[in-house]
């Protein structure tokens, strides 16, 4: 965190220097910090959203003119971002320490396909409540999940045009208008839920258990971009320093998670049983992607030089 403090200061006081009072700058730069709330939109029946979620923002911006009133606003920001599902019915995955198996990386996945010919072979055993035998693969644990948080870090450029009024004494306001487009450099999860385990008589049993800090391979989409507006007010208290107060609203056109074939099992690692007691020999398992997308109000603070 230091250091990209550190680096986001240096980036402005460059991109500031050598510069004239603040009405006749060619650019303003400096630190900005922000707080905001998520809220998530789900696209599956198997997952809900558990409320709002949480974003926090540093970074630095720069301010370049264009013309008298308006200017195009830019930089770089590091979003630390949260949100959190309930899951709607008995929802599993496998796992192995902290990291989350998809099917296609799991040894044991023959034996919970959704497949039908796989299922006909599944049932030649003596299959258990996971529709697998004696596993291949016993370093598989599996997890009857209750609730997921996300924990993600995106590298954001805003991109925005700033339509800025005259000083009224040392006060301005100003609008924007255009995206927030953020890259994800760190994604990891929490859960809660309860670890299953067979006992010595053949009983699944649950133990309550939370998995911090978990991966999963292609669950977080790379990209998030937002179309958004925002308006706010800036206050020249100090020769050519300003301080910036500004709110936005912003809407998420590009998915948070990856939905590449999501019907096809071999891209997910979430599953519901489908024939939960239907027999006592073998059960299916249907796998499912998460599917969301998200809007942000998001409040902002600012030094400018």
């Amino acid at each position: 965190m230091k250091k990209i403090i550190l680096s986001l200061f240096s980036f402005s006081v460059i991109l500031s220097a050598n510069a004239q009072d603040v009405p006749e700058k060619k650019a303003q730069a400096g630190i900005v910090l922000g707080a905001g709330m998520n809220f998530q939109k789900l696209g599956t029946k198997y997952l809900e959203s558990a409320g709002m979620g949480g974003n926090f923002t540093i970074g630095a911006n720069a301010n370049i003119r264009l013309a008298d009133n308006i200017a195009l606003c830019t930089g770089l920001e590091f979003d630390f971002s949260r949100w959190k599902y309930n899951t709607t019915n008995d929802t599993y995955y496998r796992y192995d320490d902290t990291k989350i198996i998809q099917y296609s990386e799991s040894n044991n996945a023959v034996f919970y396909n959704t497949n039908e010919d796989d299922v006909v072979a599944a049932n030649s055993y003596e299959a258990s409540l996971f529709n697998s035998p004696v596993p291949i693969d016993t370093t598989e644990s599996i997890y009857k999940l209750k609730d997921r948080k996300h924990k993600v870090i995106y590298a954001t450029i805003p991109l925005m045009f700033t339509f800025r009024t005259d000083y009224y004494g040392n006060l301005r306001y100003f609008g924007k208008f255009g995206l927030r487009t953020g890259f994800t450099i760190s994604s990891k999860i929490d859960d809660s839920g309860s670890t299953l385990s067979e006992d010595a008589s053949g009983v699944w049993r649950e133990k309550s258990e939370e998995n911090t800090n978990m991966k999963a391979k292609n669950e977080v989409f790379f990209v998030k971009s937002a179309i958004g507006i925002a308006a706010g007010a800036e206050w020249k208290f100090s020769g050519s320093t300003s301080l910036l107060f500004e709110a936005g609203f912003y809407y998420g056109f590009t998915p948070l998670h990856v939905t590449l074939k999501p019907e096809e099992p071999e891209n997910n690692h979430l599953y519901v049983n489908r024939d939960l007691n239907k027999n006592s020999t073998y059960e299916t398992n249907e796998y499912f992607a998460a599917k969301s997308g998200q809007t942000q109000l998001l409040f902002k603070v600012g030094i400018l030089f």
